[in-house]
């Protein structure tokens, strides 16, 4: 049998027991884009701080293109970044750093911006803009007005965060 599992990797169970995984490559990949994944979720972790120091002192790692005479760690885990970013969506929070048109932040697969009606749109529209800032709750008639109606369900569905 062969299934795919976290991450599209794809594997097989074998008659006589045990896990055959279908390409060492892309279970590799897996496992460089969790590394990845682990120094942007630890920023204050040994590794990360290393590598920070290196590599990435003014950014994050999602967010840098080239280095200096990289190492071949840094540009294996720089390889299974495509594959990070690919399954990455923006949480809502306040919405005040996501923009509508150019984040991902719709949660579809792979998550994607929201799909405009308007053939002209404002570039710098952000999501805390489609929120109403006293009760927290979606403004529908903005919503209707800007974006497909097909995304309309997935938004509603997102809860944006109420301040503590």
């Amino acid at each position: 049998m062969v299934f795919t599992g976290l991450l599209g990797i794809s594997f097989a169970i074998h008659t006589e027991g045990g896990l055959g995984f279908r390409t060492l490559e892309e279970f590799n990949l897996a496992l460089l884009a969790k590394q990845l994944w682990r120094l942007i979720r630890f920023p204050n972790s040994l590794l990360s701080r290393v590598l920070r120091g290196r590599y990435f002192r003014y950014s994050d790692p999602l967010h840098i293109s080239t280095s200096n005479r990289p190492s071949f760690g840094w540009r294996s885990i720089m390889a299974a970044k495509p594959l990070l970013v690919s399954g990455l969506r923006r949480t809502i929070g306040s919405g005040m750093l996501t923009r509508v048109w150019e984040d991902p932040w719709i949660p579809t697969i792979p998550a994607r911006p929201a799909k405009s009606i308007l053939d002209t749109r404002d570039a710098i529209l952000y999501v805390n803009d489609l929120i109403d800032p006293n009760t927290k709750l979606w403004k529908l008639d903005r919503l209707q007005a800007l974006i497909n109606p097909v995304d309309i369900p997935l938004i509603l569905g997102i809860r944006p965060s109420v301040p503590t």
